[in-house]
């Protein structure tokens, strides 16, 4: 199976890090003046890939967030709040091969504790995929 299949999105979200450019905010890329969709990030091959890529692609709303809580509100820079949004640099999302997210995890989860999840994605595609 081609390892591409299955990527971990990071989501990177703070004191913007979404900005390709130093001097814009975080806040910038969240009012509507920017867009996540405005940036590019590295794939698995070093290759930029424009986010725009995964526009209307990835549904987060089947990816509830896993602890529905949100610590610190008052060094939020964002309104409105919901305690659904991303909040830290290393939240962390798996997508399936068809591009479909299939669980978030919290800052605090280590990658190693994702393995049988992975392991079950590239599973589920391998069966998929077999002719």
């Amino acid at each position: 199976m081609d390892a591409a299949k299955i990527f971990l999105f990071l989501a990177v979200y703070l004191q913007g890090s979404l900005c390709s450019e130093r001097k814009k905010s975080f806040s910038s890329c969240k009012d509507g003046k920017g867009s996540l969709y405005d940036y590019a990030i590295k794939d698995i091959y070093d290759m930029q890939v424009p986010q725009s890529f995964y526009k209307n692609h990835i549904d987060l709303t089947r990816c509830p967030a896993p602890d529905n809580f949100i610590d610190d509100i008052d060094k939020i820079t964002w309104s409105p709040v919901r305690n659904d949004d991303i909040t830290w640099n290393f939240e962390k999302i798996l997508v399936d091969h068809k591009g479909q997210p299939y669980r978030r995890y919290t800052p605090t989860v280590e990658p190693k504790e994702m393995i049988q999840d992975i392991e079950k994605l590239i599973q589920e595609c391998e069966e998929e995929t077999m002719f």
